[in-house]
């Protein structure tokens, strides 16, 4: 995904796609990468912010627009207890919402940064909390250049 370092072991093959999205009043690309196994979507999204945004209020409209997109008030998200690993120290929060098809759905979202580049994992379904913590452990940043 780009010139993304974050590194994440998702238990189906993704597609890829990118997209330029709105922050902070200016452009930027967003890319994606996401599979599906049964009902539960698995994405792995990256943004590099340009020089001068600020990465907190950036992953701040990222969660809001994540809470929209699943037609969730901002007030819905609940805290999710994700302890640091391998030198990732991600903020993690779930909310239940509706896909676009109208089913309810229960999203576990993980958002970091590094540098200018922000991450966000997201899980879209029910998911056994082994699978969790096995996609949560699996997260790694890739050697530097």
């Amino acid at each position: 995904m780009g010139d993304a370092a974050l590194l994440a072991l998702l238990p189906c093959k993704p597609d890829k796609a990118e997209r330029q999205v709105p922050m902070q009043g200016k452009d930027v690309t967003l890319h994606m990468a996401s599979c599906e196994v049964g009902q539960t979507t698995f994405a792995l999204s990256v943004l590099r912010l340009p020089e001068g945004l600020d990465a907190t209020a950036a992953a701040q409209a990222w969660k809001l627009a994540t809470l929209a997109s699943l037609k969730a008030t901002p007030d819905s998200a609940r805290d999710w207890a994700v302890p640091p690993r391998s030198g990732v120290a991600p903020v993690g929060w779930r909310a239940s919402g509706v896909r676009h098809t109208g089913q309810p759905v229960e999203a576990r979202v993980l958002s970091l940064a590094r540098g200018q580049d922000l991450y966000q994992l997201a899980v879209y379904g029910d998911v056994p909390p082994d699978v969790l913590t096995t996609l949560v452990d699996g997260l790694r940043f890739a050697p530097g250049p």
